[in-house]
């Protein structure tokens, strides 16, 4: 059965707005993890290249995001059980956001290590937070349905991952060859 926008409003149509709202919000923060991680990997060996990093250095950038992302979810989740999912996930999104966005300006391998590995807080803390707002807003009838689309979220931003590196690349090896003007190249 493929899914639609009949599929998803017959799931929705017993639900609130604000559960609605959990899912597409969800689903959306999934993507944006599912990117991060995996451009991470498809980028890896430029990302090396660029900064001279030796393959233990680069290994160690999704260890520092996985590590983080463990610590994140252990401690926005408890965090969130008492201060309210909402308010939580919110600090979490805007960790996750901000440290990855400085991730762009890192000079070397330590601040990027330290950016990766805080962004890996935000994005452990979301990924749980998430899926439990959704869980808790959705009645229990459609909470399975409304849990794999959150899941196909993560789903849609590895392939977004593998799109948009493979274009970055290209432009780079166009760029490298000369067939391509390095402002235009990423």
């Amino acid at each position: 059965m493929s899914i639609t926008a009949e599929t998803i409003e017959g799931v929705a149509a017993d639900v609130d707005s604000n559960a609605r709202k959990a899912l597409l919000g969800s689903a959306v923060g999934y993507a944006m993890d599912g990117f991060d991680l995996l451009i991470l990997g498809f980028m890896l060996r430029t990302i090396a290249g660029d900064l001279k990093l030796s393959p233990a250095q680069s290994a160690s950038l999704v260890t520092a995001t996985l590590i983080g992302a463990v610590l994140g979810g252990i401690g926005f989740g408890m965090l969130s059980d008492r201060l309210g999912r909402v308010r939580v996930l919110t600090w979490s999104i805007v960790l996750f956001a901000v440290f990855t966005g400085l991730c762009a300006f890192a000079q070397g391998y330590f601040d990027l290590l330290i950016y990766r590995g805080i962004a890996g807080l935000g994005l452990g803390g979301e990924f749980g937070i998430g899926m439990a707002l959704v869980a808790e807003a959705w009645p229990a009838s459609k909470r399975a349905r409304a849990s794999s689309y959150v899941g196909l979220g993560w789903q849609a931003g590895v392939l977004a991952a593998a799109l948009v590196a493979r274009h970055v690349r290209a432009r780079r090896v166009s760029r490298d060859r000369g067939l391509c003007h390095p402002r235009l190249a990423a």
